[in-house]
């Protein structure tokens, strides 16, 4: 069970429509415009939506597991999303469990984490910060050639 979600069986609604807003937005300026969108755009642009969502937060933890581990800092597990488990498995020796709503995700360390020194933990922290404007940073270098 997530700590961001009441339990296993609640899911936060914009768990499922964040992925898909921004291509609704997209849509709806498309049609102000004159252009029509068909019925059958936005499931496919939903299910866009939840894999850029899982990408960027497993982008995101990566990065605090990459750095937890160089700079020594225990990793205890790794979940990305929330709401039901749809699958887990073992990364070296951390537990890692993929679950079905994209919205979110956390490392978890284990004891001893507040005995590091400062300038760990702030490495650690923005770790996954720092990932996403890299990707960010590449894919617009790659869509403005």
């Amino acid at each position: 069970m997530s700590r961001y979600s009441g339990g296993p069986n609640v899911v936060d609604a914009g768990a499922f429509f964040a992925p898909v807003a921004p291509f609704l937005i997209i849509a709806i300026i498309q049609e102000a415009n004159g252009h029509s969108v068909s019925l059958m755009e936005i499931p496919i642009l939903w299910v866009i939506g939840m894999l850029i969502s899982f990408t960027l937060i497993i982008v995101h933890e990566g990065a605090h597991w990459f750095v937890g581990r160089l700079l020594g800092i225990e990793i205890a597990n790794v979940e990305i999303g929330h709401w039901r488990r749809l699958f887990s498995f073992t990364f070296g020796r951390v537990p890692v469990t993929i679950r079905a709503a994209p919205s979110s995700g956390f490392v978890t360390v284990a004891r001893g984490f507040y005995s590091t020194a400062t300038w760990r933990l702030a490495l650690f922290i923005v770790a996954g910060v720092l990932a996403e404007i890299f990707i960010v940073a590449l894919v617009l270098s790659r869509g403005l050639r």
